[in-house]
């Protein structure tokens, strides 16, 4: 089943159908096709954190150093210390000179893992698309059906 409104869709089947392998077709085949000049890939467990891939992703895209900055005894505030609001912030900003950017979410589990991501497309509503797969057709709510 997918389903998505705007820029959020969503992909659900049961374990072991393929969503992970029509994903990786449908994001190769949009960027062959020049409708998205990124993709970007976060892969997901019944386990993983949201803020844990957010980081990641910020890390990810070298922008990670905008988090860094001093405070009032001179330490640095690493990315692992960021609000999920500062990260999604910051990706807001970098993202948006990527043009337009394919963000694909595979493997999520519950609504509060993909929560953040459904923020940040929303905030980059003409230059990000969010795809995500999952086992979970309950995780799909008013926002994306």
């Amino acid at each position: 089943e997918l389903v998505g409104t705007g820029r959020i869709f969503g992909l659900a089947a049961r374990a072991g159908i393929g969503k992970s392998t029509a994903a990786a077709w449908a994001a190769r085949q949009a960027t062959e096709d020049g409708a998205f000049t990124a993709v970007y890939w976060l892969q997901f467990s019944r386990d993983a954190k949201a803020l844990s891939l957010l980081r990641s992703l910020v890390t990810d895209l070298g922008c990670g150093e905008q988090v860094e900055r001093r405070d009032l005894r001179g330490r640095g505030k690493q990315v692992e210390q960021a609000s999920d609001e500062k990260l999604v912030a910051l990706l807001v900003m970098n993202l948006r000179e990527r043009g337009r950017v394919l963000l694909v979410l595979d493997d999520v589990w519950t609504p509060a893992q993909i929560e953040p991501f459904k923020n940040l497309a929303l905030k980059l509503s003409r230059s990000l698309t969010l795809l995500f797969t999952t086992r979970k057709v309950d995780l799909f709510d008013g926002d994306t059906r």
